[in-house]
């Protein structure tokens, strides 16, 4: 299911994994200080492409999600370092920066990710408080600038633009905090929709599935569907079992929506809405992963990057015990010692076969030391409990 790299001397270089691009049995891995680094699936051989001081290299070594064109060129994006056109073939680079004496250049040099659209040219994304967004043209090498900003949205100076994603619906779809934009590639106009979030949180992070549905993940453990025909919010606040801090990367197999966060990996089955985890002792990178670092590849495997390295995923293979575990309370406590004799406490059961223990008004402090009937990865068993009319969630 998951093969993993993690830092090693001959192989990946360093760490956090940032993006990912795939081309010809190659796996272009963007980092963060260590430029880019190449896996060659055929021979699990890693080569690398790291800053120079000849100014026609690579300009920096902070290096965020890459695209690949039809003519295998790679566009690298940096932190604070412009854009890299890489030529695989004659190994030669192309900086492009920004120029303040040219409105054909980028807006800045502070890039989070590139977006490649079929053919013509890129999408590019800024880091800044900005709702600016560019197009690269490949025929002419000029970026063209589209703003939301010129319309009436009632947008902040600090909103930001966390994500985005080109949909098959000609549709750029990008977030802010608060904010999914449907920018339409074909007539260059932008639609806003609010995004609505029961736990109150901000949106970090996109994708799309096959169905044209876009899901947003979010800074908590909130995901929000978005159905692109109605127009239409969904939100499934605590689908992640967890109080995780953040959803950091977000993709679609068909087996459900994977998810990458601070405290593990996630696949959501968005059929029966349930959710299985999987942590390092499964096989993966590590328990952290990384802002937007997930890509697809064109044979469905999906790579999720973060602090530990990466993992490559084969979601078709995955085996998913269908069969829920039954609870067992094994032991009760009263005043931190357990029950000795069950008969001593009183207990009745109702038409449902639920237990009701009461107790006395002096017996205050109580317990209960349960376990499941489900031997298998034991430790990934996970249990939810609430005190009624004192907490409202599980």
């Amino acid at each position: 299911i998951f093969t993993t790299y993690q830092l090693s001397t001959e192989g990946l270089m360093k760490t956090p994994v940032s993006g990912f691009s795939v081309h010809d049995e190659k796996v272009w891995i963007s980092t963060e200080g260590g430029g880019v680094n190449i896996l060659n699936k055929k021979n699990d051989s890693f080569s690398y492409l790291t800053r120079s001081d000849n100014k026609d290299g690579l300009s920096g070594n902070y290096t965020k999600p890459s695209a690949i064109d039809k003519e295998g060129n790679i566009w690298v994006p940096t932190f604070r370092e412009g854009l890299n056109k890489y030529n695989p073939k004659t190994k030669q680079f192309i900086n492009i920066r920004y120029s303040s004496n040219n409105a054909s250049s980028l807006l800045s040099n502070d890039l989070r990710k590139v977006i490649l659209e079929p053919d013509s040219g890129l999408w590019i994304i800024y880091q800044l408080h900005s709702l600016k967004i560019s197009y690269l043209s490949f025929d002419n090498m000029k970026v063209t600038h589209f703003s939301a900003e010129t319309y009436d949205f009632n947008i902040s100076p600090q909103d930001y633009i966390f994500d985005a994603y080109r949909g098959d619906d000609d549709k750029l779809w990008f977030i802010t905090s608060e904010k999914l934009f449907e920018f339409d590639i074909n007539n260059k106009t932008f639609k806003l929709h609010s995004i609505p979030s029961q736990k109150g949180l901000s949106a970090s992070t996109l994708c799309m599935d096959d169905d044209n549905t876009i899901w947003i993940g979010t800074f908590g453990n909130e995901l929000i569907k978005f159905d692109t025909r109605n127009k239409s919010f969904t939100s499934y606040p605590d689908i992640l079992k967890s109080d995780i801090a953040e959803i950091y990367s977000i993709n679609w197999s068909n087996n459900g929506i994977w998810i990458g966060a601070n405290d593990g990996l996630y696949l959501f089955d968005k059929n029966s809405y349930k959710t299985s985890i999987f942590k390092e002792s499964d096989g993966t990178q590590g328990d952290v992963y990384y802002r937007l670092s997930t890509f697809k590849d064109d044979n469905g495997r999906l790579y999720f990057g973060g602090t530990g390295g990466f993992t490559i995923i084969e979601p078709n293979i995955i085996n998913i015990n269908p069969i829920e575990p039954n609870t067992i309370v094994s032991d009760f406590y009263l005043d931190y010692k357990p029950v000795q004799d069950i008969n001593n406490l009183k207990i009745s059961i109702d038409a449902n076969n639920s237990a009701t223990i009461r107790l006395n008004h002096n017996q205050q402090n109580f317990g209960l030391k349960i376990s499941s009937d489900n031997y298998l990865n034991s430790d990934k068993n996970q249990y939810k409990y609430r005190l009624r009319n004192y907490d409202k969630q599980w």
